[in-house]
């Protein structure tokens, strides 16, 4: 009898710690957005399907210049995670930094999800040119022998 106790409180730990190993999960992207001139777009998919609970986005932690855009604010059964992320510089320079989006799980589960998307860009003025070389100074010589 005390062997069967010991059993079922095995096996119950056993089925119960998958699922809660998979009740937080961080999964991560990176998004390198080059050289931009204007406001530029891009999509961060995350690879996995959800296959069980609706997600619903709780928070985002975001840096300037970068936004979340056009986010629908759940993910629902069989749906992939998939956002959309805006780099809108307003002044020339490189720019880097990490977007947290934190989702939660409704009813009837319960865990959340913590997605990471590492962003970068550079911003350049439409027209701007970079020079390779600065001119120092400029001597002038007239035309003709000396004496």
């Amino acid at each position: 009898m005390k062997i069967y106790r010991t059993l079922s409180k095995v096996l119950i730990l056993l089925f119960s710690f998958p699922l809660f190993v998979c009740a937080q999960q961080t999964q991560s992207v990176t998004l390198s957005f080059g050289t931009v001139s204007k406001p530029t777009i891009q999509e961060a998919n995350f690879g996995f399907n959800n296959s069980g609970c609706v997600y619903d986005l709780s928070s985002v932690t975001s840096p300037a210049p970068f936004t979340l855009q056009n986010s629908s604010g759940s993910v629902n059964p069989g749906s992939e995670f998939l956002e959309f992320i805006e780099f809108n510089p307003s002044t020339m320079g490189n720019y880097s930094g990490v977007i947290y989006l934190n989702y939660t799980q409704q009813s009837p589960c319960s865990g959340t999800t913590t997605l990471r998307i590492g962003v970068s860009g550079s911003y350049a003025a439409p027209g701007f040119i970079n020079p390779k070389y600065a001119i120092v100074g400029v001597m002038y010589a007239p035309p003709g022998g000396t004496e």
